[in-house]
């Protein structure tokens, strides 16, 4: 890429001031309380651009086809091709290669660039240079910042292999590796310039970014026991097992399972994404070998693996919701908001999960981050560009269009070098070089040899469901081979019409600069991912949301000026490109699993699982429960908790600013307001329409109830909230904060110990450990003293009483009082075991991500006493809000304690849950305990999948009992088999012994160990 410039628009030219383009920096806001500077949104009065100025170009508003730059076909087409050609290569090839998924990721990553390249994309002109800079400025922490992926990669490679250190240990490693990797991405950025400056033209350190802290409280939640428990039966085993199966079957489109066959009940993207991780980090996904690889002892931990894409997902997801948001309402609103959302357990417990709801929920809440951020930003402000120079007269010139088209292009392009390559394979051996054409053939049953095991169909070669009739699968004739290749829409054709859609994609927004116009199209590929995840509901909530906005805002217009402002207001969001968009980046996959497996994919995926679902009870298990709107309403209590005492005044706190004659600050945030209103309520009305129920449905409407009570808390704080100042040291506030951690953290540890229990829910011997009140009660006043030697340490001058805002401070003491009395009654319904149940209240959270709600909570585990201290001291918290001499200390108090809750909910409760709905311990134990691999294990009676994922699908499974299973184990007899191996749940021991009738019958687990699963050794 050293080719030099052609034309003169790319000379140098002298850089007007960096941090002029609003697209890679901060929000605007005032500097006084990181408030933001007052902005009508799209449906009301003009936005100014950044710092007030438009772009000296001319205006690009009304454009409909922007011209983009001359092609660049040498250097940028060569090194498309180059890099296409070598992925191509790597999926044609006809065996795997161990580093043949990374290597695809990188030509991936090269070749989009190539296609920016070729479209001359780096050639903006020079006014529009925001900051420039040379390569060899930019190679140090360019190389820092590879270099520190790289080293997080590994360790997350090292943490799934499982050797050398602890596991705690190796999530510390991995935890400290990505926040390293985020501050060198920030420090690439400002030497580029992306970030030299914020928008206020200050030299705002990586301490004091908002944004920063995001991320930290992200990694610090999620990260460092990602991996150390076990998959929990049956979501994240489902799904894993079939990300397992498409690496060991090597087929990347029809999705297999055993026992069940082809699997059709789910989208496709978070198979792809468990698979490229574990494909990358070093998971064995052969037969007998995820937990034991190439030795004999179980000490690989795959989760780490299947679990990362989706906690990376959430995080980023968390930061573009931050942006949104405090584009209108400040960075400390937006970053309370996320805080809020990072420690609420539904959206912390299934960031834990490698299951379909985060990957569609992810980037469902980034679209709409990126719609606030377009509806923010004035129609005609266009991106600056960023330059690099290289060697001679080589430069690039980086813009906020490459994030979003380069974005699109790395999810396009292999969708398209795939589906090529299914009608080409690759052959490097002696006596066979090249390519080779074939049409499209794939095979039915589990990959790495299993094929034919009890519970496996014996594998065979299977042809598309829509070759037309009468046409051969191998034609003889011109004739026949066209009506194939047309009529079966074969994999090569397919990627051609994904390539054109792509094509049209990248013209229509070839010369797009309108900032506006990027956000909206990057709003349409999170649209896309999230519609890959889990279906059109990925798309769908979005475009409602903000169509119903658009609609409802400005009520006081008439219905012809309404009809003309709609109309103008959605011609600017790209909706050709947006469906274009959905189109290459989405549908590439149902087509093809159309065009393979024919009608009864369709039914079973559309019509069952999503039609069905919508107005029938399909698998839900919720038998005896009111399942009317009321039901989740009953669900947001806990999936909020603790955060739902303030929920109402969140809910309701945006009409202060629809009354009549509200100032156009309060107006304008009132708008944006609405929207997350709307999201919030579409999402709960639409979840509570549909006949089946899962607890976690809500889960879309998590995220807009937790930015509205973000921005209550920093209402709350005020303009004189305790934030750093640019003159004021980095780490003030995490110190205040970190204080106020610790001082809660005591609180709720010596409330703990008042009561019967334990901290991390451990009952010794069966029983819970006496209270220690003396020793409890020393702990509360040591918190008690840490709380307020930090207040008092950190004390601001208060500001003088404002009298006008009397009202507003009555209405925060009501507010809270009313939402500490509804946590004390949540708080009940977690602590207590209901009269008559069999299950603690406890099992409520967990019952948030998991299924079929009867199952039995372990003897072992009482998390009564945590409960009661987290409810104790979150109403305590919740009262001091109510009192305005202490409500700004408060507010970091409680957002410290909602640190603690999210800390002890992902590394506690579920740490310790985890093993009893999971199967690796028992799988850990089976391989600890044979003498050699000829000691097999079998699975009877069971279907959760676990037992498929951990053994690699090594093992004869039966899923029910009768004369399969007592044939099969009469032949293993008579072949001189001795000693054999059981997995089942407790519930069907006296079967297993029955039909058994070994001579010695050994229960290798017990329920403490796991209460749902049990391994038992037999000698036959």
């Amino acid at each position: 890429m050293s080719e030099t410039q052609p034309s003169e628009s790319a000379k140098p030219a002298t850089a007007p001031a960096a941090g002029t383009d609003v697209a890679p920096g901060e929000s605007k806001e005032q500097k006084s309380g990181d408030r933001a500077t007052p902005e009508a949104p799209s449906n009301g009065a003009t936005v100014e651009g950044k710092d007030g100025e438009k772009s000296d170009e001319p205006s690009g508003e009304g454009i409909l086809l922007a011209k983009g730059n001359p092609l660049r076909p040498i250097r940028g087409g060569v090194t498309a091709a180059i890099a296409s050609l070598l992925a191509l290569v790597l999926m044609a090839e006809s065996g795997q290669l161990r580093w043949g998924v990374p290597l695809g990721v990188v030509c991936m990553l090269v070749a989009a660039w190539g296609v920016m390249d070729l479209l001359g994309t780096f050639d903006d002109a020079d006014a529009t240079v925001a900051a420039s800079s040379t390569f060899e400025t930019v190679r140090g922490p360019l190389a820092a910042f590879v270099g520190l992926g790289v080293v997080f990669c590994l360790l997350l490679g090292l943490a799934v292999a499982g050797r050398g250190l602890p596991q705690p240990v190796w999530g510390l490693l991995v935890t400290a590796s990505f926040v390293a990797l985020t501050a060198s991405l920030f420090r690439l950025g400002q030497k580029i310039g992306f970030w030299k400056v914020d928008e206020e033209g200050n030299e705002r350190p990586l301490l004091r970014r908002h944004g920063f802290w995001v991320i930290v409280a992200g990694a610090a939640l999620y990260l460092p026991l990602m991996g150390t428990s076990s998959l929990w039966d049956p979501w994240e085993t489902h799904y894993g097992e079939v990300a397992r199966e498409m690496l060991s079957r090597d087929d990347w489109i029809s999705l297999w399972w055993a026992q069940d066959g082809w699997f059709w009940s789910k989208p496709v993207l978070d198979m792809w994404m468990q698979a490229i991780a574990m494909a990358t980090l070093g998971v064995h996904y052969q037969p007998d070998q995820m937990l034991i690889g190439a030795g004999q002892q179980p000490v690989m931990h795959p989760e780490w693996a299947v679990r990362a894409p989706v906690v990376l997902m959430t995080m980023l997801a968390m930061y573009v919701l931050y942006k949104g948001v405090a584009k209108t309402f400040g960075r400390r609103a937006a970053m309370l908001g996320t805080f809020v959302l990072a420690t609420m357990p539904d959206w912390y417990f299934l960031a834990h999960q490698t299951m379909t709801d985060m990957p569609c929920v992810a980037p469902m809440t980034a679209c709409m981050g990126l719609v606030l951020l377009g509806l923010q930003t004035a129609p005609d402000l266009k991106t600056r560009s960023y330059e690099i120079k290289g060697p001679g007269q080589t430069r690039w010139r980086l813009t906020a269009w490459h994030l979003a088209v380069g974005a699109i292009l790395v999810c396009a392009i292999p969708q398209v070098l795939y589906l090529i390559s299914r009608n080409v394979s690759f052959f490097w051996r002696p006596g066979s070089y090249g390519f080779n054409w074939h049409w499209d053939e794939f095979r039915s049953g589990s990959g790495g040899g299993d094929c034919g095991l009890p519970g496996n169909e014996a594998c065979h070669a299977a042809s598309p469901a829509t070759i037309p009739h009468g046409i051969p699968a191998l034609p003889t004739t011109l004739g026949q081979g066209l009506m194939r290749l047309f009529g079966a829409f074969e994999p090569v054709v397919q990627g051609i019409a994904w390539a054109v859609a792509l094509g049209l994609t990248l013209y229509l927004s070839w010369g797009e600069r309108r900032v506006r116009r990027l956000l909206y199209l990057g709003a349409w590929f999170c649209g896309a991912l999230a519609t890959l995840a889990k279906g059109p509901e990925g798309i769908g909530l979005p475009v409602l949301a903000t169509l119903l906005f658009i609609v409802a805002s400005r009520p006081r217009e008439d219905i012809v000026t309404r009809v003309v402002r709609v109309v103008r207001e959605l011609a600017e969001f790209e909706i050709v490109a947006g469906l274009l968009i959905i189109f290459a980046v989405a549908m590439p996959w149902y087509v093809a699993m159309y065009v393979r497996h024919g009608a009864p994919f369709t039914d079973r995926l559309i019509f069952h699982d999503m039609f069905n679902r919508a107005f029938a009870h399909v698998h839900d298990t919720n038998e005896g429960d009111d399942t009317s709107f009321r039901f989740y309403v009953w669900q947001l209590g806990y999936a909020l908790f603790p955060w739902i005492a303030l929920a109402p005044l969140g809910l309701m706190w945006w009409m202060r600013g629809t009354a009549e004659g509200a100032d156009g600050d309060r107006a304008g945030k009132a708008d944006v307001s609405v929207l997350l209103v709307m999201w919030a309520l579409i999402a709960f009305s639409l979840f509570s329409f549909m006949g089946t129920k899962f607890h976690h449905y809500i889960f879309p409407a998590v995220a807009p109830i937790a930015m509205l009570i973000g921005i209550v808390l920093d209402e709350m704080l005020g303009p004189f909230g305790v934030h750093p100042s640019p003159t004021e040291s980095a780490t003030r506030l995490p110190s205040y904060f970190g204080g106020l951690f610790l001082g809660v953290g005591l609180l709720v540890v010596g409330a703990t110990r008042c009561l019967p229990g334990s901290f991390f829910g451990t009952k010794p011997d069966g029983h819970l450990p006496d209270a220690g009140i003396v020793l409890g009660v020393a702990i509360v006043v040591l918190g008690a003293a840490c709380v307020w030697f930090f207040a008092r340490r950190f004390r601001e001058e208060e500001p003088a009483v404002d009298p006008t805002q009397a009202h507003v401070s009555r209405m925060f003491a009501a507010g809270t009082v009313a939402g500490a009395l509804l946590l004390v009654v949540v708080g009940r319904d977690l602590i207590i075991k209901p009269e008559g149940a069999d299950q603690p209240g406890a099992i409520r959270l967990l019952q948030l991500f998991t299924y079929n709600y009867r199952r039995a909570w372990p003897d072992s585990l009482d998390f009564s006493a945590p409960l009661a201290a987290f409810t104790v001291v979150g109403v305590v918290l919740v009262f001091g809000l109510a009192v305005q001499r202490f409500r700004r200390h408060a507010v970091v108090a409680i957002c410290a304690f909602g640190f603690v809750w999210g800390l002890w909910g992902t590394d506690v409760y579920m740490e310790r849950t985890a093993q009893h709905w999971g199967q690796h311990e028992i799988m850990a134990a089976y391989y600890a305990d044979r003498s050699s691999p000829d000691e097999q294990l079998v699975a009877y009676q069971m279907n959760w999948k676990g037992e498929n994922f951990y053994t690699g699908n090594h093992v004869p499974a039966f899923v029910s009992t009768g004369s399969t299973f007592t044939t099969w184990l009469k032949k293993q007899r008579e072949s001189g088999v001795k000693v054999m191996y059981f997995i089942t749940e407790h519930g069907r021991i006296g079967g297993l012994r029955n039909e058994v009738g070994a001579k010695v019958f050994k229960e290798v687990t017990d329920k403490t160990l796991c209460n749902k699963f049990i391994l038992v050794r037999t000698e036959l």
